[in-house]
């Protein structure tokens, strides 16, 4: 067999944190998601990149938002 570079995607049901301010509290109810920014690699083509990584994800911690979508298109982060 060929070596493969897989991942695992895990569906999350939940909707999107809501904040009103620069800070998102720490969640303790119903899991939500957060459009999450994290330095890292990726590998494209053959090539490994660093930089930042923007993904869909579950932390419950509080974060600071960085900015806030006023118009999103449908199923993109607010």
């Amino acid at each position: 067999m060929q070596d493969k570079l897989c991942f695992v995607q895990f569906m999350h049901p939940g909707g999107e944190h809501q904040t009103s301010g620069d800070t998102i509290p720490w969640n303790t109810v119903d899991h939500k998601r957060k459009c999450l920014v994290q330095r890292g690699r990726s590998f494209r083509d053959g090539k490994i990149s660093k930089g930042e990584i923007v993904f869909w994800g579950e932390w419950e911690p509080e974060s600071l938002s960085m900015e806030r979508i006023l118009k999103p298109s449908h199923g993109h982060p607010h």
